[in-house]
């Protein structure tokens, strides 16, 4: 493909006599280019090729400069990328920042919030009742 390449712009400029050349620099020109536009797509180089040959039609346009054509267009759709900024793992609250934030949504809400109080105490009558009432749900469902 990139031989097709070089032979279209050779000949649309047809300053290098393409049809006049030996095969032997025919070959060497085509691997030239083969060699140092390998790195890029294939639609990169056609870009650039149009490209160079629209902003000077009479030119003749060698390998470097449609790699530098590709670099270039390469960094202006880098330039339009947003730049994404990766905040840094922040460090859990202490304790005492935790505690404050807690009785602030308290006071906020007008609830308490988990933590924030200590958890009541149940007596051994309620306990024994949620066991047998869990117990009794449990044999049902067998």
């Amino acid at each position: 493909m990139v031989s097709f390449e070089l032979e279209a712009v050779s000949i649309k400029t047809d300053r290098f006599g393409w049809s006049q050349m030996s095969a032997k620099m025919k070959d060497r020109l085509t691997q030239d280019w083969c060699e140092a536009l390998s790195p890029y797509r294939y639609e990169e180089i056609k870009n650039a090729c149009n490209k160079i040959l629209m902003n000077n039609p009479k030119h003749v346009t060698n390998e470097q400069q449609v790699k530098r054509q590709i670099l270039k267009e390469r960094v202006h759709a880098l330039s339009l990328t947003p730049i994404i900024t990766i905040e840094p793992p922040r460090s859990p609250p202490s304790p005492e920042e935790m505690e404050r934030r807690r009785v602030q949504v308290a006071k906020l809400t007008g609830r308490a919030v988990r933590g924030s109080e200590p958890p009541k105490q149940q007596s051994q009558a309620q306990t024994q009742k949620n066991t047998n009432m869990a117990n009794d749900a449990f044999d049902a469902l067998q």
